[in-house]
């Protein structure tokens, strides 16, 4: 049996560890599964393995903690700790595969958070991605959103912060 094999309950701990989503209408889950990040088909059918970055040797920053998926553009976020790392599909036209998904994924972006990242979400088309990490909620957003190419505006996440009220 080979280390990077799916086996039944082999997914990491916590509640945000596999995703489904979508590349043009074939659907596809993502699963955290130690180190590693793994595509599968619809029918569970392995398509692609990416490995954790080699460039830590920290044990906690290898271990994929949180995976989202885009069910508009094929799009994967997978969290290492505070390293948030984008994935999105590149179509494989020299592999035909019995379940369709004739794509593979390649890193386009890595972000740093500020902390340690809990959970992440894709919305509105993969232009947008939701990052909670321990009590602050950031939005990242595509430049093309914000409507302008001007090298002026801030390319810093809009930041929330959920506190408890005092004093009431």
């Amino acid at each position: 049996m080979a280390a990077h094999q799916i086996i039944a309950g082999a997914l990491n701990k916590g509640e945000h560890v596999f995703g489904v989503g979508s590349v043009e209408g074939i659907q596809f889950t993502a699963c955290a599964v130690g180190s590693d990040l793994v595509i599968l088909a619809s029918n569970f059918d392995r398509v692609q393995v990416i490995p954790a970055p080699q460039s830590t040797n920290d044990i906690e920053y290898r271990l994929v903690t949180s995976v989202s998926c885009c069910n508009d553009s094929g799009k994967i976020a997978a969290t290492y700790g505070t390293v948030i790392r984008v994935f999105e599909p590149t179509h494989n036209i020299t592999t035909k595969a019995a379940h369709n998904l004739n794509y593979r994924w390649f890193e386009t972006q890595m972000i740093q958070a500020t902390g340690t990242v809990n959970s992440i979400l894709w919305a509105m088309d993969g232009l947008r991605l939701m990052v909670v990490c321990q009590d602050q909620l950031f939005l990242y957003q595509h430049r093309f959103l914000n409507g302008s190419s001007s090298p002026s505006r801030s390319s810093a996440p809009v930041m929330f912060c959920i506190a408890e009220e005092v004093g009431i």
